[in-house]
């Protein structure tokens, strides 16, 4: 997992991206902060080990949410930890906040969870084994999606950027994956740099 970073969002490969975010019903009572510590409970009570919580939210040195930070354009979120030796991956950007798509996959692990407590066989093994292929090593470094070289100045990946979005954008005929992969690419690079993508 040394390529995944709890900001910028890390989308995992292969997985699509809702094309119409929607208000949720889980109630108004929520913030990411305190969702951020359910989903971190509900993964230790899972047993899952090396938790990182990939959000658009900018967060403190130890992983955790800033205090004053505002809610992010994107509001996706990626949970990858170790579950009995696998890196597994949970994901959702279904919900127009970001604490809405974080409690969503905490609610998602509790159901798991429970399902594992009802002692059916070994289905929660069977269950993650659909999300440990897209985090199998094949997350591309930003400078092979971007198509440059990983010294390229900031106005050669900004024109690469440009350049690989007009071809692979949904809009021109292209793919939500791939429109998705260049776009974290993007924020990767420019979280190296520590400016914001415009």
């Amino acid at each position: 997992m040394n390529e995944i970073e709890s900001y910028p969002l890390c989308w995992p490969s292969g997985v699509s991206r809702s094309k119409e975010r929607k208000q949720s019903r889980f109630g108004q009572d929520n913030t990411v902060h305190n969702v951020h510590g359910r989903l971190k409970d509900e993964i230790g009570r899972l047993g899952g080990k090396n938790l990182i919580i990939s959000t658009d939210m900018r967060t403190r040195i130890d992983g955790e949410p800033m205090a004053n930070a505002r809610e992010p354009e994107d509001t996706g979120a990626s949970v990858y930890f170790d579950l009995n030796g696998k890196t597994v991956c949970l994901a959702c950007d279904k919900w127009l906040r970001l604490w809405e798509n974080l409690y969503s996959i905490a609610k998602t692990i509790d159901a798991m969870r429970a399902i594992d407590r009802w002692g059916v066989s070994d289905l929660l093994d069977r269950m993650f084994t659909g999300f440990i292929a897209i985090t199998d090593g094949s997350e591309k470094q930003w400078f092979d999606v971007l198509g440059v070289d990983k010294n390229a100045s900031e106005e050669e990946v900004k024109k690469a950027y440009r350049e690989r979005m007009r071809n692979a954008h949904p809009d021109a005929g292209g793919s939500d994956v791939i429109a998705s992969e260049i776009i974290t690419a993007y924020k990767r690079f420019n979280s190296t740099r520590g400016t914001l993508p415009s």
